[in-house]
Parts: structure tokens; sequence; C-alpha cells
């Protein structure tokens, strides 16, 4: 907020940089701390992979689609309705499934990782 303030031209050029470092620091972080895990889960759930990605472009789709005219809201719509779909998985994991071990995890990092991915392409 002080580099806005006092030095708004160069916080201004610095924001976008900034923005894709801190995204792929978080995905550093959720590969770095789910890795054995995710691993295991998408060799054997290769079909899922793709259906999850067709899941978070729909869902971008969507978002978009319905937000209006403006293109910084249809951005935000677009993005805030692909990030309801890990925290629905895991209102399903929890719900359904909660005795099997590592559900909540391995849906979180995969479903996740994923619609970051995905977001990141958008």
């Amino acid at each position: 907020m002080g580099l806005r303030r006092w030095f708004a031209a160069v916080s201004a050029r610095l924001v976008a940089p900034l923005e894709k470092l801190a995204n792929g620091l978080l995905l550093l972080v959720i590969l770095g701390l789910t890795l054995p895990v995710l691993g295991a889960f998408l060799v054997s759930n290769l079909l899922a992979q793709p259906l999850i990605a067709a899941m978070a472009v729909l869902s971008l789709a969507v978002g978009w689609l319905l937000a209006g005219p403006s293109p910084a809201a249809s951005t935000t719509t677009a993005l805030v309705t692909s990030m309801g779909n890990p925290g629905l998985a895991l209102l399903f994991a929890t719900s359904h499934a909660p005795g099997i071990p590592m559900v909540k995890l391995t849906i979180l990092s995969c479903v996740l990782l994923v619609t970051i991915l995905v977001s990141i392409l958008f």
C-alpha cells in the first residue's frame, strides 16, 4: 500500500509480475507438500484429470458468460466460479467418504491444482 501511495508508477509495473510469482509459488508449495500422495493418485486416476480440467473450463466459461459486459467483472466471476469446484469436492468427500484415508488431501490437491493450472491459462 505504501508503494502504491508514494511510488504509483513503480507499483503499477510490479503488479503483474508479482501476481505471476505468487501464483507460481502457490503451485510449488502445493506440489511440494502433496507430491507423494498426488503422484499415486494421478497414476491411478488418469481419466479423472481431463474431466477435472473440463469442469474447470466449463466453470470459467459459465462465470464469464453470466457476469455481464464488464471485462473485469467477467474475469472475477469466472475465477470465483471455478474455485467453487474444490470446495464442492471437499464437501462431497467429507459427506460420503469420511473413512477413506487421505481422500480430502488428495481431492484438495488434485482438484485445486488442476483448477489453478486452468485458471492461470485463463
